[in-house]
């Protein structure tokens, strides 16, 4: 009997961070952040890391207190600009790795702008969605 309430207790937390993961990404802007943050809160408390929620709490109470759609945009800019500078960097790499002919570090490189490029997209696509 104990078993079957540990394992209903495993899945319904397994669920519910399936479902908050569903949810946040449904949400848009602002809302989307806060949920986020509300999701890494509660999953804090369920391991009573008592820093962890506490800097959580700040962090939401200061994102409720200053998020705009228009910082966000900002923000996302400005990690669309430091990604972008990072994919130069790797790029400089690869080309020093191809004139070396170092095979292993040619496909480091690749891996790496390849990330970035995904990030980057990943970035524009959350702008985009911010009314």
């Amino acid at each position: 009997m104990l078993v079957k309430v540990y394992a209903g207790l495993l899945i319904s937390a397994f669920s519910f961070y399936s479902v908050a993961s569903v949810e946040c990404s449904q949400l848009k802007g602002c809302d989307k952040k806060y949920c986020e943050i509300e999701k890494q809160l509660q999953i804090a408390k369920d391991k009573n890391n008592k820093r962890q929620v506490s800097g959580l709490t700040k962090s939401l109470d200061n994102a409720k207190n200053n998020c705009t759609n228009a910082g966000l945009k900002n923000e996302l800019a400005g990690k669309i600009k430091e990604t972008n500078a990072d994919i130069a960097e790797y790029e400089e790499g690869l080309q020093k790795a191809k004139n070396k002919g170092d095979a292993k570090k040619i496909a480091k490189y690749q891996n790496k702008i390849e990330q970035k490029k995904i990030e980057v997209n990943a970035f524009e696509k959350d702008i985009s969605e911010i009314n």
